[in-house]
């Protein structure tokens, strides 16, 4: 049988594992946790699947949620201040729903599938020197984990890494007893963009319990509003302090969220990621060579969910590259007509999507007031996020999304006016930052 290894059993290298056992490959994973330990990790992060991905799970059989997990069916799309106004908002409907699973519930389950279905599960700790053994004895192997002892075998690719250090401190956690009310619904994701503070997501979540919670992520631009988390300690009341930062921050919603409580102690993560890209390869000291895949050489921020987007439609991109390579070699030569014509058609735009919701320029700005005006133009954006190459063919350029505004009737004038007052709230705001600071 032809031998597959994957170190890392994530959303990446699971699913290719799966994939190619489909296909009559004799497949290992070696991966630290069980199907049961892996249960009592930290938070990962919220993992929102669009409708495209959850297409890719359907057509593999993997998609096992899809009677139980909150069918996220809106948006409610706010542009904010850190000193609780909130300047715009609207909300819309998507085309076709989402879903948000707890990748410990997630990965327990396929874990489980993959050795029903004759995959091995090796439980152990790889090191550099195992990877040696591991690619003598199997005809490739793919690197599909973030820890950095492995994803430091991958050269930077410094033309297509845009930034040197991370650009938002994350929190995000997993919490129960959240309420519904006039501004948070359990069909409805809340995307909250603070222009001078970061973003606060809200998502209704499937959690390792199988129970419908929420996952709450706070990207928090360093030293700026929403960042009131950056020196919690281990032993401080995480939901005390977020309590207060949404009253002082989203009082619109806060009420929702007054009762909510972790669903274990261990249900939250602090951090921050550089978003970064890797070569698709890298060289044993022996000359044998590996294939990265995954977080382990694409790494987003999480801003605009494109992380297991991204992995979803990167091991099923590899999975047919490898099926479909008819000489069964995998050498350099292989990886680059594999991984090229990915970067081209979607990782690309994966990238430049999220770079333009971390730092948009101005005229983007304009769309973003457009999502405020019309409910249709939201709908385009929500699209956009699903499929980020579609949404680069308008969100781009001003030509195209002055173009794109006026084909949804939202006027000239009404982004002049939108985009005063906004600019006005924002200016008065960090006056007063400054004021108080100095006082």
């Amino acid at each position: 049988m032809k031998k597959i290894a994957i170190i890392g059993a994530g959303q990446a290298g699971l699913q290719l594992g799966l994939s190619l056992l489909k296909d009559n490959y004799a497949v290992s994973i070696y991966c630290e946790q069980t199907p049961e330990s892996i249960l009592d990790t930290p938070a990962p992060g919220t993992s929102v699947m669009f409708d495209d991905a959850l297409s890719i799970e359907r057509k593999l059989n993997l998609d096992f949620w899809q009677n139980s997990a909150p069918q996220i069916e809106k948006f409610n799309f706010s542009i904010c201040l850190p000193n609780g106004k909130r300047l715009m908002n609207n909300a819309g409907k998507t085309l076709k729903p989402f879903q948000a699973i707890d990748q410990r519930l997630k990965f327990s389950v396929w874990m489980k599938t993959f050795t029903e279905n004759g995959g091995k599960l090796i439980h152990q700790k790889v090191t550099k020197e195992d990877l040696e053994k591991i690619a003598a004895d199997n005809s490739a192997v793919f690197v599909a984990t973030g820890k950095e002892l492995f994803s430091q075998l991958f050269e930077t690719d410094t033309t297509r890494t845009i930034y040197e250090k991370p650009q938002r401190n994350l929190l995000v956690f997993v919490a129960k007893n959240q309420k519904e009310g006039k501004n948070f619904r359990m069909d409805t994701m809340n995307v909250n963009i603070f222009p001078v503070g970061g973003e606060v997501f809200i998502v209704p979540y499937l959690d390792k319990n199988n129970q419908k919670t929420v996952s709450i992520l706070i990207e928090a631009q360093p030293n700026e509003g929403l960042d009131f988390f950056k020196d919690l300690k281990p032993d401080d009341d995480i939901l005390k302090v977020v309590r207060q930062g949404f009253r002082k921050s989203l009082p619109w919603i806060a009420d929702s969220f007054e009762d909510i409580e972790l669903i274990d102690k261990k249900s939250f993560a602090v951090g921050a990621i550089r978003p970064i890209v890797r070569k698709p390869f890298a060289y044993l000291p022996s000359g044998k060579i590996i294939f990265g895949l995954g977080d382990t050489i694409i790494l987003n921020d999480p801003v605009a969910a494109q992380g297991s987007n991204t992995a979803c439609r990167m091991a099923y991109h590899y999975y047919n590259e490898i099926v479909n390579n008819k000489s069964q070699i995998f050498d350099e030569t292989w990886i680059n007509r594999t991984f090229e014509p990915f970067w081209e058609t979607t990782a690309k735009y994966a990238q430049i999507i999220n770079t333009d919701f971390l730092k948009p320029r101005s005229f983007q700005l304009d769309a973003m007031i457009g999502f405020c005006k019309n409910p249709e133009m939201l709908l385009e954006m929500m699209e956009g996020i699903n499929m980020p190459q579609n949404m680069y063919q308008w969100f781009g350029s001003a030509k195209t999304i002055q173009q794109k505004l006026a084909s949804y009737g939202v006027s000239k004038f009404t982004i002049i006016k939108g985009k005063l007052y906004l600019v006005r709230n924002i200016i008065a705001y960090v006056l007063g930052k400054k004021l108080h600071l100095s006082t």
